[in-house]
């Protein structure tokens, strides 16, 4: 939505781009969603699935169809795709971001209240529980 309304207000009101931004930006949300898959308690950037080979092949490859889709003007003719500029392009992976900094922003969240609640926890005098005899 960030995405179709910025279009329309800056870049272009042609409701064939602003269709395809919405296209776009879907997809690459959908691509970025991966990285979200990662555990959160581990970091960002190193994990097991930025560390997994298929993943950014996976990754390359749907990028590729996605701008091959593009770039065959039979291909847009079939999807009714419009030949896209760089701007809508920069536009459509900027938006298709921010489902994952949004997602990743909660996880630090969850990180840092764990965190604050045990450092309040006094480590000198645990919770004793009786066992039964």
């Amino acid at each position: 939505v960030i995405a179709i309304a910025y279009c329309e207000l800056f870049i272009s009101n042609n409701p064939l781009i602003t269709n395809n931004v919405a296209f776009i930006t879907l997809a690459f949300a959908q691509l970025f969603h991966v990285f979200n898959m990662a555990s959160s308690k581990a970091k960002f950037w190193i994990n097991d699935i930025t560390k997994n080979t298929y993943v950014w092949l996976a990754l390359t490859i749907c990028i590729a169809l996605l701008a091959l889709v593009f770039a065959l003007p039979e291909m847009r003719l079939v999807l009714g795709l419009e030949i896209l500029s760089a701007q809508v392009w920069l536009l459509a992976i900027l938006a298709g971001l921010i489902p994952l900094l949004l997602v990743q922003g909660y996880k630090l969240t969850l990180l840092i209240s764990r965190k604050v609640r045990h450092s309040y926890a006094s480590p000198t005098s645990p919770i004793q529980t009786k066992s039964p005899k």
